[in-house]
């Protein structure tokens, strides 16, 4: 109908009332109309850990929708991003999952003038380098991701704050990959 709508749920968590119809159809409705029917429509709302909403409403779906055909599916870290992916996100002819860390949501962020603009648009899909200079090929040691522990994410505060990375877990993963442990 020419509308480009967004559905927006207030936690990721409740997107799986509309499973059926965000994979079945969203995502498949372009390919299997040959191209003929564009699904221009954006979902987006907070996903992952958030603080104090315990197991219900506290997982990540980017790995989840991230493996169904017919999604793209992104996250932005930043304002700038946000406001760059969601208008691309808006423009494109397929299906958009628009992941945000509602943790971010109170952060503040500088905006360019560049981002500012009106005209100002992240291209999904192309990667983006925050800082030059990855040195994979010097790495002395493999790669140690440090992440929330393995477990619904618990309602107790002191609980969830062990469940979630914090400044010491990384000077641990460092130390210990440095074999100062």
């Amino acid at each position: 109908a020419g509308l480009r709508p967004i559905c927006e749920f207030m936690t990721f968590n409740f997107s799986m009332q509309a499973i059926d119809q965000v994979i079945n159809s969203a995502a498949k409705t372009h390919y299997m109309s040959a191209g003929r029917v564009p699904v221009p429509i954006v979902f987006r709302g907070p996903n992952g850990a958030s603080a104090g909403v315990a197991a219900q409403h506290s997982q990540c779906f980017a790995a989840w929708y991230g493996h169904c055909a017919g999604l793209k599916v992104v996250s932005p870290w930043n304002a700038v991003d946000a406001k760059g992916l969601l208008k691309a996100s808006i423009r494109d002819d397929n299906p958009v999952v628009f992941l945000e860390n509602e943790l971010m949501y109170g952060v503040p962020f500088e905006l360019s003038e560049e981002a500012q603009s009106k005209d100002f648009v992240v291209p999904i899909g192309k990667a983006k380098i925050e800082r030059p200079g990855p040195a994979f090929n010097y790495l002395d040691s493999p790669v140690f991701r440090v992440t929330g522990a393995d477990l619904p994410m618990p309602y107790a505060k002191t609980l969830e704050e062990n469940c979630t990375p914090q400044v010491k877990d990384i000077i641990f993963a460092v130390k210990n990959t440095l074999n100062l442990i």
